[in-house]
């Protein structure tokens, strides 16, 4: 997982600890759960993840 949020941080400077702190919740909130289903692919998140969109 954390090779593919790294993706989205190449090459980015940051000033301080806070501002990458908000940039790393800003990524982790455009996650969908088709990306981390195919990024994990593991069956104990795949089930959590299939039972979580079922019930929304």
């Amino acid at each position: 997982m954390w090779k593919e949020i790294q993706k989205k941080f190449k090459w980015e400077l940051f000033e301080n600890l806070d501002i990458f702190r908000k940039r790393l919740s800003k990524i982790l909130l455009e996650l969908t759960p088709k990306t981390i289903i195919s990024v994990t692919g593991w069956d104990l998140i795949l089930e959590a993840l299939s039972e979580a969109l079922s019930v929304a």
